[in-house]
């Protein structure tokens, strides 16, 4: 049975979840230092009455309640710049993969000759004569003049949507520039953070493993499948892509997500098996994957899922229990207190919800039968089911169609998925050794391709998604009912295991 005694993490990181929601959505009006203020005055009265249990609890849990307020403000406030009122000259560097839409590049733009570094959304428009903005690439630097814009702060539809959604982002305006209002140039790096620099870096170093995986003959939909399998570059899905993997229920498959990185993780644990290597194996792990981390540019899912390792990591060299609830909450905690607007990131959403949702399925420990096939059977498509369960609401919320056979393409991706990213690590391997590298690359083409086609096959059934739309209190509602089901779930296999 759960205790939520056992769980203080749970209960502290969902009073922080709760002060970021209120006082970004209805507190606002708030000034910054008087909730720290109030942060530093519960803190000093929870010392006060620390003879009295319950008291010094609900003052700690009020002023975890303020901290998240104050970090969310500071951090609106952070992100707001005042723009001129007509077009400026400015100096910034590409800080993603420019993407054709249309007539236009769009890419992230780090501005840097303005004060202190910032982003905004670019769209340039495309010379259709020179074909300058296809050749720009990641770290670029460039001479611009336009007109800078603060994101729509109000309204509604898809414009008030998207406003919110690059704000989020980290995004402080936007910007339209004409192809013959920039030019290449080298701009100086002085005034951006370590952080940024080693992101920019890295984020070239990805189009390299890119460029390695297409010499060494993985082309076309598998080369832009494996690309956002192991590397997160999606420039390359078509909508088609995008349209059969969330049809078939596979949709985080394209966003690297904890699977992916649990993966590299295992793979590196087996490859230092033993006692003796337990302390080695675990440090060289979490060293790769915390790499990798910053190597696909740092999503939530990823980052929430390195903690979870890495945590998950310690404990096992401290031969120390392992409270998944209080793991993932102390995950979600950390990612908060870095970046508190990382709340509103569909993704940040889908991953955890998904996460609880298997570890709620993990705790009631089912047993189906006796023979382990079975029983490894059964599990995998109840995680699936409970993972997805979890999941459903915000599916219908944010993109009101729900995937009808998703347990038969989980089910097979849970083992597709392991060959696909060991397959390319061992292909980078090879690269770098420059033997059989061609081989491998030919059997992880021909896995991909046959998995897509497998994907186009099921998303073409008969029903194969339903449109089904929730508004946000219709979401809360079917959370509370999931919430009920998953106690009573407990308490039955609570039951059954003391007959047993």
């Amino acid at each position: 049975m759960l205790d939520s005694r056992n769980y203080p993490l749970v209960c502290c990181t969902s009073t922080f979840i709760l002060g970021v929601f209120l006082f970004r959505e209805h507190l606002s009006c708030i000034p910054s230092w008087a909730l720290l203020a109030g942060f530093c005055g519960m803190v000093i009265a929870s010392v006060a009455f620390v003879k009295r249990a319950v008291v010094s609890a609900v003052l700690l849990l009020s002023a975890v309640f303020l901290m998240g307020g104050w970090l969310v403000t500071r951090f609106e406030n952070g992100l707001r710049k005042t723009f001129p009122e007509g077009p400026v000259s400015y100096q910034g560097i590409v800080a993603s993969q420019p993407q054709q839409h249309g007539k236009v590049m769009r890419f992230d733009l780090l501005i840097v000759s303005r004060g202190d570094p910032f982003l905004v959304k670019a769209s340039l428009l495309n010379d259709s004569i020179t074909g300058r903005a296809k050749q720009l690439k990641v770290g670029d630097g460039m001479k611009a003049f336009s007109l800078l814009e603060e994101p729509v702060s109000g309204g509604a539809g898809s414009s008030y949507m998207d406003s919110r959604r690059l704000h989020v982002q980290g995004f402080s305006g936007t910007t339209l520039i004409l192809s013959r209002n920039w030019k290449a140039a080298s701009v100086s790096l002085e005034t951006v953070s370590f952080f940024q620099r080693t992101r920019l870096k890295l984020l070239r170093l990805r189009e390299q493993v890119r460029g390695e995986y297409a010499a060494a003959g993985v082309v076309g939909e598998a080369l832009t499948i494996l690309s956002a399998m192991t590397l997160g570059d999606k420039n390359g899905l078509t909508r088609e892509m995008k349209r059969v993997f969330a049809a078939a229920g596979v949709g985080h498959l394209l966003a690297l997500s904890g699977m992916h990185l649990g993966i590299l993780y295992g793979f590196l644990l087996v490859c230092f098996h033993g006692r003796r290597f337990r302390f080695v194996g675990q440090s060289v792990a979490l060293s790769v994957i915390w790499c990798y981390v910053f190597f696909v540019g740092m999503p939530f899912s990823v980052v929430r899922s390195a903690i979870m390792c890495t945590v998950y990591g310690l404990a096992f060299l401290l031969n120390r229990g392992r409270a998944s609830l209080n793991v993932l909450a102390f995950a979600a905690l950390l990612i908060l207190v870095f970046y508190p607007l990382s709340l509103w990131d569909v993704g940040f959403q889908l991953s955890f919800m998904a996460v609880w949702g298997i570890l709620l399925v993990n705790g009631m420990q089912i047993r189906f039968s006796s023979a382990k096939v079975i029983q490894h059977l059964c599990s995998a498509l109840l995680v699936s089911l409970g993972a997805q369960m979890t999941v459903l609401p915000l599916v219908m919320l944010y993109f009101g169609r729900v995937p009808v056979y998703f347990l038969l393409t989980n089910l097979l991706a849970v083992f597709v998925s392991p060959v696909i990213i060991v397959g390319a690590v061992i292909l980078l391997l090879l690269a770098v050794v420059g033997a059989f590298h061609a081989w491998v690359a030919a059997v992880l083409s021909y896995v991909i391709t046959a998995f897509y086609q497998f994907l186009c096959v099921i998303a073409a059934f008969p029903y194969a998604t339903l449109s089904v739309s929730l508004s946000p209190m219709q979401a809360v509602l079917f959370y509370i009912l999931l919430a009920c089901l998953f106690y009573l779930g407990y308490r039955a296999s609570d039951r059954w295991q003391r007959r047993q």
